[in-house]
């Protein structure tokens, strides 16, 4: 729900509703995409174009800003044509999922093997280093990794949707 957070200025009172706010590096874009159970939506407020302009100490529809981020002007835009489309029509409430907790794959919740350097017993990760990425696997020079194992876990299992009702069918508890 869009109730805290970043995005709190464009959560709707009358209904359910959810969004992400972004802004980049620079403050030359900002935005928030939101979505009710009847629509989504995006708001989008920058520079378009080959010149980039900062959205500090700016003035944009007569209003001063001192830093444009998602939240502070694309949210409550949002908050504002949302509420004006729906404004009264049916609100209906968010479906809510239940998703299990993953299973923890065997050697610990990363995955991590024992080690197999007999001089080096106890560490985690299998490469003799505490904190080993799955399989054994430590980050390269590029952020890469490098080592072998199998592969990660999903975090969750899949679920499917029903297009005809909007609600989920089922889900697997099998991986």
């Amino acid at each position: 729900m869009v109730d805290s957070g970043t995005g709190e200025r464009a959560g709707l009172n009358d209904r359910d509703s959810a969004g992400k706010t972004g802004t980049t590096d620079s403050r030359y874009n900002a935005w928030f995409v939101g979505y009710t159970s009847n629509m989504s939506g995006a708001v989008w407020v920058g520079s378009g174009g080959a010149k980039k302009i900062t959205m500090e100490n700016i003035v944009i529809g007569g209003k001063p800003y001192d830093k444009v981020f998602g939240g502070g002007l694309p949210g409550p835009i949002w908050k504002d044509a949302v509420s004006g489309a729906l404004s009264g029509r049916e609100s209906s409430n968010f479906t809510t999922v239940s998703i299990p907790e993953p299973t923890v794959p065997s050697g610990g919740p990363r995955g991590n093997k024992p080690s197999t350097n007999p001089s080096k017993p106890g560490k985690p990760g299998g490469d003799g280093k505490p904190g080993g990425r799955p399989g054994g696997q430590t980050a390269g020079a590029n952020g890469g990794a490098t080592g072998g194992g199998a592969d990660p876990q999903p975090p969750f299992p899949p679920i499917s949707i029903d297009p005809n009702i909007g609600g989920v069918v089922g889900g697997r508890d099998d991986q």
